[in-house]
């Protein structure tokens, strides 16, 4: 049997030769792909027979990802066979092998993300890198974004839940949800404009014709077969709403949203110059009888919002319907009006006819 350096050698820098012995000279490795040709063979055959000692194609090595017997990918007469047949084999392979790795190696890797957690440059550097390019051109990295998280599912199933039992695994620790706390709190203190920056990145990746068309049909889609839950929430009217939260810096903490409208409002008035507070749940408590069971119970309003002029008022948001069809709302704004009338603080219902929630 020949040995390699009996049919491969280098000759100077970067330059190598192979032998063909059907030729019975050595050929220069950028001229191979030629001179086999004249014998009716190629680089693939020739690395087969010579390299790898097989001469049929049946033997060929096999995609190592498993549960693929596919032939594996041939790369050139230098590199010789990939470990995959395709490009996307070899990406859910790596991945494999990082899972492996990790999971034999806990104590490293508990080492390294200490080492992350206490060194946040980095986090700093690939935050500008993702702002220069979201702030280019926002639809195109929308759209990036969007592409990468499809293909890092497809490579890893199980993607969404690690990462969810990593973050609830962080934030179990009570020195880490005060860290990202007071971390977010210094970002709105440091940069007084980040709510207008925010809501307009927001608008203009949502106000696309492809994003509304996709909403649209989504919508569309869901209600074709709505929940109980969709058609009575909590037993109520059947309108419901998308749940959020935002940092507040008029009370310098988290405030939460029951719906998309309480958001709009609060970064619209946010941005208003003659608004000087408004406060979520207006920071008050108001009492009154339900006729259904005739128990006392307690009323929290949307905001309470107090202008530069002195003037305060107490504000609700609610679908017009609501407004005009729901009993238990029109009580609760009597004993709201009798309440706050002896505070001299006005009192409005803000719905899609009377306010544009953009």
């Amino acid at each position: 049997m020949e040995n390699i350096s009996d049919i491969i050698k280098k000759i100077g820098k970067g330059n190598v030769s192979y032998y063909v012995k059907e030729l019975n000279k050595w050929v220069n490795s950028r001229r191979m792909s030629k001179e086999l040709s004249k014998i009716g063979s190629n680089t693939q055959l020739w690395y087969d027979s010579n390299i790898l000692r097989i001469q049929s194609s049946s033997n060929r090595p096999k995609c190592k990802l498993p549960g693929c017997e596919n032939e594996c990918r041939f790369i050139d007469i230098s590199h010789g066979y990939r470990d995959t047949c395709c490009t996307d084999h070899g990406n859910k392979l790596a991945s494999l092998n990082r899972q492996f790795y990790w999971a034999t190696h806990e104590e490293e890797k508990k080492e390294i993300y200490e080492k992350l957690s206490s060194n946040n440059k980095w986090r700093e550097n690939l935050s500008k890198a993702q702002r220069r390019l979201r702030d280019k051109d926002p639809v195109s990295y929308s759209e990036m974004k969007r592409k990468s998280n499809i293909k890092a599912l497809e490579n890893n199933p199980d993607l969404y839940k690690n990462h969810s039992n990593l973050m609830k695994s962080y934030y179990s620790n009570e020195e880490n949800r005060i860290k990202t706390s007071q971390a977010i709190k210094d970002r709105y203190k440091r940069d007084l404009d980040l709510h207008r920056k925010i809501s307009e990145r927001t608008k203009n990746s949502l106000n696309t014709e492809e994003s509304r068309m996709k909403r649209s049909k989504s919508h569309i889609d869901l209600w074709k077969n709505p929940t109980e839950k969709m058609i009575n929430p909590k037993g109520g009217s059947g309108f419901r709403g998308i749940k959020s939260r935002i940092y507040s810096p008029y009370e310098d903490k988290f405030i939460s949203f029951d719906s998309n409208w309480e958001r709009y409002f609060f970064i619209n008035m946010s941005n208003n110059p003659d608004v000087i507070k408004i406060i979520r749940g207006a920071g008050i408590s108001i009492g009154y009888i339900n006729p259904n069971d005739r128990i006392s119970h307690n009323y929290i309003p949307d905001f309470l919002i107090e202008y530069s002029n002195g003037y305060k008022e107490v504000v609700e948001i609610k679908p017009q319907l609501i407004v005009d069809t729901d009993e238990i709302v029109n009580i609760k704004y009597r004993y709201a009006i009798k309440y706050l009338s002896d505070k001299n603080i006005g009192y409005r219902f803000i719905t899609e006819k009377n306010y544009k929630f953009t």
